[in-house]
């Protein structure tokens, strides 16, 4: 297992938990071990978010060992795995959000991944199909 962080360092008080608590979040790039979005989403997941999508283009391991660390302590964590620089897969993960959250989109993106060779498109509105 290539988790290697102490979750026990992302509980926050009350006060700042309340930022988080009862949110969708869905933070790109947080797969790699180590990295600012797996902290974002240990900080998410442990401070009480409703759910948390776990975004990773190809750190397949790690991402997958962040998601198994959240679910165990009782997170609805979940993976998704995409080229945040491709919009086929942004509108083909799109349902797949959604249906994981309850239904509902995300109320809360933090756009983290670091892929941008064609430009940024996860935090804007998609183009129509």
């Amino acid at each position: 297992m290539s988790f290697s962080v102490d979750p026990g360092k992302f509980r926050f008080t009350d006060a700042l938990a309340a930022g988080v608590a009862g949110r969708r979040v869905l933070i790109t790039g947080a797969g790699k071990d180590g990295g600012l979005g797996q902290a974002f989403a240990l900080a998410a997941g442990l401070n009480g978010a409703a759910s948390v999508a776990v975004h990773f283009h190809s750190s397949y391991a790690d991402g997958f060992d962040l998601v198994e660390a959240l679910r165990k302590a009782g997170v609805n964590a979940f993976p998704v795995q995409a080229d945040v620089t491709n919009l086929g897969d942004l509108w083909a993960t799109r349902s797949y959000v959604i249906e994981q959250m309850g239904g509902k989109p995300p109320n809360l993106l933090i756009c983290n991944s670091g892929l941008t060779e064609k430009g940024y498109t996860l935090g804007r509105a998609l183009r129509e199909i």
